[in-house]
């Protein structure tokens, strides 16, 4: 029977070695504490959206602890910010090249998930029916 590994472990144990060799990922690192709420999975992709511009993993990091300071860990907390909160924020957290379109992108993507899914990323796929 495969262990899902080529090195014979079980997923969690290789998962457990990756981390022992190669350090801590980017969401402990931006202080997110990963379990099924809403708060972290969206802190999970504000991370995800500011990682994915031609910036560094540690300026995502650092402005992702810039927006959690400020208190903005949720959607609606968010969308309570002005646009010149948000560029402030990114700015500080080093994200100064493209610090005024992400604060426009941050707004979309939190009216967006409040509209379509109730601020909960849990929701974008319904629950699998047991039969």
């Amino acid at each position: 029977m495969s262990t899902g590994t080529d090195r014979g472990r079980a997923p969690a144990d290789e998962v457990r070695a990756l981390l022992e060799e190669h350090g801590r990922t980017l969401a402990r690192e931006a202080g997110i504490t990963l379990r099924d709420k809403p708060a972290p999975l969206f802190q999970l992709l504000v991370l995800t959206l500011l990682a994915s511009t031609r910036i560094s993993a540690g300026v995502a990091v650092a402005t992702a602890r810039e927006l959690w300071a400020a208190g903005w860990r949720t959607p609606t907390r968010l969308l309570g910010s002005t646009w010149q909160e948000r560029v402030d924020a990114l700015g500080r957290g080093g994200y100064r090249r493209y610090d005024e379109s992400t604060a426009t992108r941050l707004e979309e993507l939190c009216h967006r998930l409040e509209q379509d899914h109730g601020g909960d990323l849990r929701r974008l796929r319904p629950p699998t029916a047991v039969t």
